[in-house]
């Protein structure tokens, strides 16, 4: 599949805006126990936006594996290390699997967000976290938070298509 130059603009555009207020989250999520679980709300909110505004087969996983490299060169990826370059494209490729399915656009939010969370969530208690008690409950967590996420994702591209709708009738008159 090919993309445009400004597809390919606004995937690295969302990428690093959703790469740079990851820490942040982290910083305001930090005392919760379940504190990367809920940091993937927001951050399966941009994967799932781009798939939106994109509308492509594989856009979620190029934005992902994207995300990937910038984390790695920013300095952000801890103690994940390399491992991002396997786990961020394979949520890419979770959202990408329902974006496949022809289902009416609040399932593909719900369904894609909350896949990509429970992949990466799952990835990262096989990697780091393999002796975790409660790992059911922690998925279950964290698929309806990636839900959430793909949930407030579709506002949001339904806000910003209504804006640009409107604006472009404002100026068409």
């Amino acid at each position: 599949m090919r993309f445009t130059i400004k597809e390919m603009i606004l995937i690295s555009l969302i990428a690093a805006i959703s790469v740079i207020t990851k820490p942040y989250l982290k910083i305001l999520a930090g005392p919760l126990p379940i504190a990367g679980i809920l940091v993937g709300c927001i951050y399966m909110m941009w994967i799932v936006l781009i798939a939106f505004f994109i509308n492509k087969k594989f856009c979620a996983t190029l934005f992902s594996l994207i995300q990937a490299i910038l984390v790695l060169i920013l300095g952000f990826a801890g103690k994940w290390g390399f491992w991002v370059l396997i786990t961020y494209p394979l949520s890419g490729i979770a959202v990408d699997l329902i974006f496949f399915i022809k289902i009416n656009e609040f399932l593909k939010a719900i369904l894609s967000g909350g896949l990509a969370n429970f992949v990466g969530s799952l990835l990262a208690m096989l990697i780091f976290a393999p002796k975790v008690n409660d790992k059911f409950f922690m998925l279950l967590v964290s698929f309806f938070t990636g839900a959430l996420g793909g949930a407030i994702a579709l506002g949001l591209y339904n806000f910003v298509k209504r804006a640009v709708y409107t604006k472009a009738e404002e100026i068409l008159k």
